[in-house]
């Protein structure tokens, strides 16, 4: 970062790893999450490779996006990463509509939305 490698702003998640690794831990395979600007916990945690993920933060095509969503736009749907945004409670819209979907089509998977204190006011 310091190099000006990777391009706009990148928010980290240091010292929320555990939230994200206990919440992800009891999800199967099928469920979703949908992310924060400070996702990138969490979609290690649900399975994302690495390489691919940071790809994606130097703006590479190799990337999870194509080098386009950058850091807080992260979204691997194989995995069942929704995507991450930087809005403040931009996702709990996204994660009920991907929740009713789920009820709606009867395919059982839940959806776990992270969001920030801020978002609960």
């Amino acid at each position: 970062m310091q190099k000006g490698l990777i391009h706009g702003t990148t928010h980290l998640c240091v010292g929320q790893e555990a939230s994200a690794v206990g919440s992800i831990a009891v999800l199967e395979d099928k469920d979703k999450i949908v992310s924060t600007h400070r996702g990138h916990g969490h979609c290690i945690a649900k399975g994302a490779e690495v390489n691919k993920m940071m790809a994606e933060l130097f703006g590479r095509e190799t990337g999870y996006c194509k080098g386009k969503g950058g850091s807080m736009h992260i979204a691997d749907l194989e995995k069942g990463n929704l995507g991450a945004n930087g809005i403040v409670g931009g996702g709990i819209p996204l994660a009920t509509g991907a929740a009713l979907t789920s009820k709606m089509k009867q395919e059982g998977f839940v959806v776990l939305c992270f969001f920030g204190d801020g978002a609960t006011k």
